[in-house]
């Protein structure tokens, strides 16, 4: 296991480090395949099982083989203050955020631990603690109109 993240809150472990990979669209590109790497610019290359232990109960998150993500949903006019949303920093903590907007039940439906994955993966990867809360208030906010039950 590889440990993502390990403090007195959260630990987060993965089974292998995920390759991440950001989608180029080719001139040999069918529009099909262009419109999807528009939309989803952000794929993985491997398949990895992430574990999280939070308040003493293990969750684990599969992310698939070619699990694709549109990256850290940024509005533009944030980009010079927060970065752009395929910042290196933000990669692998919006995949994970993007699988579990998708599939709740991984993590018990729990909209804010959800949040508080996000925000330690971004933590982890070197964004500093007052842009990783903003980014945690508003990753946190938008999820409410999400269809989250907690």
């Amino acid at each position: 296991m590889v440990t993502l993240v390990n403090n007195k809150d959260i630990i987060i472990e993965s089974d292998k480090l995920p390759i991440i990979e950001l989608r180029c669209i080719y001139p040999t590109d069918n529009e099909v395949t262009r419109k999807d790497k528009k939309k989803f610019p952000i794929i993985l290359r491997n398949a990895c099982n992430i574990e999280v232990i939070h308040d003493s109960i293990k969750y684990k998150i599969d992310l698939p083989t070619s699990f694709r993500s549109d990256g850290a949903s940024i509005p533009s006019e944030f980009y010079s203050v927060i970065g752009g949303n395929l910042s290196s920093d933000f990669l692998l903590a919006a995949l994970v955020h993007d699988r579990l907007c998708n599939c709740h039940e991984l993590v018990g439906d729990k909209r804010e631990l959800s949040s508080t994955i996000f925000y330690e993966l971004i933590r982890a990867c070197g964004v500093d603690k007052i842009k990783a809360r903003a980014m945690y208030g508003c990753v946190n906010q938008f999820q409410r109109g999400c269809g989250w039950k907690n």
